[in-house]
C-alpha cells in the first residue's frame, strides 16, 4: 500500500477519486478525470493536488502506476 493511502482515503474527495482510479487502473487517468470523481473543478483539485502529494506520497497522476 502507498505511504498515506489511508490518509488520502480519510478525505472524503480524494477518496472518490482514489476508489475510482483503483477501480480502473488499465484507465489512462487524467486530472480532470480524477477531479470529476472527486466532484471538483480540474482548477481546484489541481490546487489540492499539492497537498494530496503530501498525504498519499506521491502525485494523483502517479496513483494507478504506483498501485499496479
Amino acid at each position: 500500500m502507498p505511504p498515506g493511502l489511508l490518509t488520502g482515503i480519510a478525505d472524503p474527495q480524494l477518496a472518490s477519486a482514489l476508489i475510482a482510479v483503483h477501480e480502473s487502473l488499465g484507465a489512462s487517468w487524467t486530472l480532470e478525470d480524477m477531479a470529476r470523481h472527486a466532484a471538483m473543478s480540474r482548477s481546484s483539485f489541481a490546487a489540492l493536488s499539492r497537498m494530496v502529494s503530501q498525504k498519499i506520497g506521491q502525485s494523483p497522476t502517479a496513483w494507478p502506476a504506483g498501485t499496479k
